[in-house]
């Protein structure tokens, strides 16, 4: 098919190119690295009272509970594929927001409990979402 239809000109002809290649002034690698925050600033977030609100166990030791950070970086990927997905920020600002917010996690010593993880993960996930979609319509993750 390729040799028939190889030197035959398109039905549809192309448009003209905004610039050229020569023109371009940077990689579409350097324009993400710009566009993209290296570190999400967590002063910007509030986030101590809603983890805290999220993960509200107050059992230290016992059967059954678990570090909420170790329950995180489990399914931080599903978390960070489908928040991305849903909210449309790109998947890289959504990363690194999840892995300050995990990091905030362990700094503040949550647990969870084993037999509630499921609803832990979807309050996790429905607050991530709703900070990326500030981010998307603010330009910020938290608005005051």
């Amino acid at each position: 098919m390729a040799r028939k239809v190889g030197d035959v000109e398109p039905i549809r002809r192309r448009g003209r190119a905004d610039i050229t290649v020569d023109e371009m002034e940077s990689t579409v690698g350097e324009f993400y690295r710009l566009s993209v925050p290296e570190e999400v600033p967590l002063q910007e977030l509030a986030l101590d009272t809603d983890l805290a609100d999220i993960f509200n166990i107050s059992r230290k030791r016992h059967k059954g509970v678990r570090p909420a950070q170790d329950m995180l970086r489990q399914h931080r990927k599903p978390i960070v594929d489908k928040v991305a997905y849903w909210s449309g920020v790109q998947r890289p600002i959504v990363k690194r927001l999840v892995e300050s917010i995990c990091k905030r996690v362990e700094d503040l010593g949550l647990r969870v409990d084993i037999r509630r993880e499921s609803e832990y993960l979807t309050e996790f996930t429905v607050y991530t979402t709703a900070l990326s979609m500030n981010y998307l319509v603010r330009g910020k993750f938290i608005h005051p």
